[in-house]
């Protein structure tokens, strides 16, 4: 049964075409087994061996075509510098632009309105904090009624001056 299976194999195993685990059986089995061994010998004697898929000539070829190309783009003049970064953001803003001149302005000013709000807002905040930095402290309050304890006379419910271990027993 093996071999059987094994040889129905030989051909894709020569060509190299096996999955790992199954190569790794053929062989094995190749190693074990003189009748399937003289099999793939003598198949690999009839199986002629594959020509290379291109001629050294083209290959040569290639190799000189290569060489030129790159000669050629070694001897073409040095490319100016980049245009400055205004002309690079204008390409840039211009880009698969399917709007009317009309609405480009339109989209600026309105863009220009927005961060003008937000300039306009931020300086009145400003305003507003150096107003409250600057307000003269509110006068002081009618004095305490005797329901109140002023902060500086408050002591907690467990103090006493003469705290002793007595007094908590």
């Amino acid at each position: 049964m093996h071999c059987s299976w094994v040889q129905e194999r030989l051909v894709a195993f020569a060509d190299g075409e096996l999955s790992p685990g199954e190569a790794t059986f053929v062989g094995e089995h190749l190693d074990g087994c003189e009748e399937c061994a003289t099999l793939d010998a003598a198949l690999r004697d009839v199986t002629p061996a594959p020509s290379l898929a291109v001629p050294p000539e083209v290959l040569a070829r290639m190799a000189a075509a290569v060489d030129e190309a790159v000669m050629a783009a070694l001897d073409e003049p040095i490319v100016a510098a980049p245009p400055g970064m205004a002309a690079r953001w204008g390409r840039w803003l211009r880009r698969d632009r399917d709007l009317s001149n009309g609405a480009m302005v339109g989209y600026g000013i309105l863009l220009a309105a927005c961060v003008g709000w937000g300039v306009s807002n931020w300086i009145a905040y400003q305003e507003l904090q150096q107003e409250i930095t600057n307000a003269r402290p509110v006068a002081a309050a009618a004095p305490s009624s005797p329901a109140t304890i002023d902060s500086d006379d408050y002591e907690p419910a467990s103090y006493s001056p003469d705290a002793s271990e007595e007094n908590w027993r």
